[in-house]
């Protein structure tokens, strides 16, 4: 059943200096070099300063140790990541060009989109999942509740009153599960990004958000919200009172991870390559730490249980997103 409403530096001189000498140092791609020897860009679905932009400079510079080569983060934000997922599938499958991706464009976006640009299963060289990330269900602190259940209660027992924010499909679709799960009356207002979500509920133009916890994190230490659960794999070091949605008995079944793909037709050595890279980037204590600091837990994966994953997951999405009867975009 479902319930409720749904969707009504520039760089100093001296800093420009220091990069012109670096791209001279490099040898030019025209001198014939190879692709281990060129720099590589993850284009990151995101915008700067984002929570998976800053995981995947962790991930950028836990690469850049262990394979010797510059990398460079592209941010591509937009269209809720259809953008950075086009750029990487057409781009030279050679291994300079690869994807910092999200489950939601591997798993979601087939789900509620009717048509893609790109094939999730046909453009892509899986090479390894790369963290699980947690969600934050979170609220005003003037809202009188403290308990997901408590917040499905209350906007029950007060129709038409109660918004929340999303800044991506992943979290709209964890929250429009929670409701179709609980029978919550919610109204989803859609931002661009997680900064301006944020900023809405913490200025009380909305009163609940589902929202990354490296975006949220701050605010609920201050307390200018109030989280009621994690949707993560586990409860998060440093808000360790603050219950999974497992321990209170709600379902969680939206994939919120993050993953490298390279563009279809990588040959296999260049995977394997990239992918012990980041299976040793991920051992390295001091990345690790950079991601569990950012509410994230670093997993690694062969390229093959990546791609079971997302043939999985998609599923899941599909399954779930005729359940909730969203309409496709």
């Amino acid at each position: 059943m479902t319930t409720g409403r749904t969707s009504r530096m520039r760089p100093g001189r001296g800093a420009a200096a220091a990069f012109a000498a670096l791209l001279l140092a490099l040898p030019s791609a025209a001198a014939g070099q190879a692709p281990g020897d060129r720099p590589i860009r993850l284009v990151a679905p995101s915008a700067a300063g984002s929570g998976h932009d800053l995981s995947t400079r962790i991930l950028a510079d836990g690469l850049a140790a262990e394979l010797g080569q510059v990398v460079i983060v592209e941010n591509r934000p937009g269209a809720d990541g259809i953008l950075a997922a086009e750029r990487v599938a057409t781009a030279a499958p050679d291994g300079t060009t690869l994807l910092s991706g999200l489950g939601s464009q591997f798993a979601i976006n087939p789900a509620i989109y009717a048509r893609l640009p790109y094939d999730p299963q046909r453009d892509f060289e899986p090479v390894s999942l790369i963290a699980r990330q947690t969600l934050f269900i979170a609220v005003h602190p003037a809202l009188p509740v403290s308990t997901p259940q408590e917040l499905a209660t209350w906007s029950r027992a007060h129709p038409g009153t109660v918004d929340y924010a999303t800044a991506t499909n992943t979290f709209m679709l964890a929250a429009e599960s929670f409701k179709h799960r609980t029978g919550a009356d919610m109204m989803h207002v859609p931002y661009q990004s997680g900064a301006p979500a944020m900023n809405a509920l913490v200025s009380g133009i909305v009163e609940v958000s589902v929202i990354s916890a490296t975006s949220a994190m701050a605010f609920a230490k201050a307390g200018r919200i109030r989280v009621l659960a994690v949707m993560g794999p586990a409860r998060v070091r440093d808000l360790p009172d603050v219950p999974t949605f497992a321990e209170l008995g709600l379902p969680e079944d939206v994939p919120v991870w993050s993953a490298l793909a390279a563009p279809a037709g990588t040959p296999k050595p260049v995977v394997e390559r990239l992918h012990a890279a980041v299976v040793r980037a991920l051992a390295r204590p001091e990345i690790r730490e950079r991601f569990l600091a950012g509410a994230e837990v670093p997993v690694g994966s062969t390229p093959e249980e990546l791609a079971a994953t997302i043939v999985r997951d998609t599923e899941r999405m599909k399954a779930l997103v005729k359940a909730i009867g969203l309409p496709p975009k």
